[in-house]
């Protein structure tokens, strides 16, 4: 299965200089229990903006910079690849779940060949922002799943968990 997670405000944004423009613990806490025992699929400045490798999941990131990354590379379950059908390849082979967890070129590449979508839709348009999850990805999906949630002393935004299958 490969499915993307993303969070996003009213018009797709997702980001602002390698960082999300919001924090949601509860999108935290979401993004841990779905992802978990999983692959995760990244771009380098994802890896980088998350600081390091995350626990109890399969770390692929791609980078142009693989080869010296993985001679330098000491750390279980985090592979560097740098090619974006290879890499795709190389996180199938593990035969767990596969999640594509950003950035938005990362996405980019991807997104079409999704069977989920887990979408935290936050209610609120953010700026400043730089970074989109891609439009019109929702055709051919329909909605499985979708849990309300609302802001609260921790969460400052309302929020949707939305689960798409691919029809």
């Amino acid at each position: 299965m490969l499915a993307s997670i993303v969070a996003m405000d009213k018009n797709g944004a997702i980001g602002q200089g390698n960082e999300m423009p919001w924090h949601l613990p509860n999108d935290l806490k979401y993004f841990k229990e779905v992802t978990s025992d999983s692959v995760v699929l990244m771009g380098r400045k994802t890896f980088e903006s998350i600081g390091n490798k995350l626990p109890n999941r399969i770390n692929v990131v791609l980078t142009r910079n693989a080869k010296c990354l993985n001679e330098t590379n000491k750390e279980d379950n985090l592979f560097f690849i740098d090619d974006v059908e290879k890499a795709l390849l190389f996180s199938k082979k593990f035969e767990k779940k596969v999640f594509i967890i950003g950035g938005s070129e990362i996405y980019n590449h991807y997104v079409s060949l999704c069977d989920y979508l887990y979408i935290t839709h936050i209610d609120a348009i953010l700026d400043p922002v730089d970074a989109y999850f891609p439009k019109d990805i929702l055709v051919g999906f329909k909605l499985i799943r979708k849990q309300k949630n609302k802001s609260n002393k921790d969460n400052v935004y309302d929020h949707t968990f939305l689960v798409y299958e691919k029809i």
